[in-house]
C-alpha cells in the first residue's frame, strides 16, 4: 500500500492512511463478521475504504493478528496468509 501511494503522489495519501488507521480501530474493538475469507475458518478481510486494499486478519485470544495487507485489484496473498495461519496455529496448538 505505502508503495502504491508512493508510485502515485497524485493520490491522497493521507486520506488513505487515515482510513487504514480507520480500519485497524474498527477491527479491533467490533466483533468479526460472519463470513470468513474464502475457506479459512477463522480468517476475515475488512476493506480500507476508499481505497483499493483491504486487511487480512485473524483473532487469537484477546489479540488481532493482521496477517497481510491486500491489493484488492488482484494481487491475492494466498502464500502470506497460509504461512501466517500455519504460524498461529503452532503458537496457540490449535
Amino acid at each position: 500500500m505505502m508503495h502504491y501511494y508512493r508510485i502515485n503522489p497524485q493520490l491522497d495519501r493521507n486520506k488513505a492512511f487515515q482510513s487504514f488507521e480507520a480500519t485497524k480501530q474498527r477491527i479491533s474493538t467490533l466483533p468479526p463478521p460472519k463470513e470468513t475469507y474464502e475457506d479459512f475458518e477463522d480468517v476475515w478481510e475488512a476493506t480500507i475504504l476508499r481505497t483499493a486494499f483491504s486487511f487480512l486478519y485473524t483473532i487469537r485470544r484477546d489479540t488481532v493478528y493482521i496477517i497481510d495487507v491486500r491489493d484488492q485489484r488482484g494481487n491475492r496473498s494466498a502464500e502470506a496468509l497460509r504461512r501466517f495461519h500455519r504460524e498461529l496455529r503452532e503458537k496457540y496448538k490449535d
